[in-house]
């Protein structure tokens, strides 16, 4: 019994390392996603004022429209995985 106890120990040591690992690694890329989706308001902005000059064409803008609202879904998808995380982390932690 003793045996199983430290393996089941252990076991859940490890899945807790792994869920403060998975966080970190979710931290970093919300902060590049967050860089890239301001990073995509600049740009936008720029276009619109190239479009209403006359200098750039419709499609490159709404191409770059759909690019931006791709990068807000995945976004959110992040945020949500890393939810999931957090309540197996709250789980094993318990």
């Amino acid at each position: 019994i003793q045996a199983y106890k430290e393996n089941a120990e252990y076991q859940r040591q490890m899945r807790i390392r792994q869920c403060l690992s998975e966080l970190d690694k979710y931290d970093q890329r919300a902060v590049a996603l967050e860089r890239q989706l301001a990073r995509y308001d600049e740009v936008l902005s720029a276009y619109a004022k190239e479009v209403e000059a006359g200098q750039m064409s419709v499609l490159d803008y709404i191409t770059v429209l759909r690019n931006k609202i791709q990068a807000e879904r995945d976004c959110l998808l992040l945020n949500t995985n890393r939810q999931l995380v957090v309540a197996t982390y709250n789980y094993w932690n318990y």
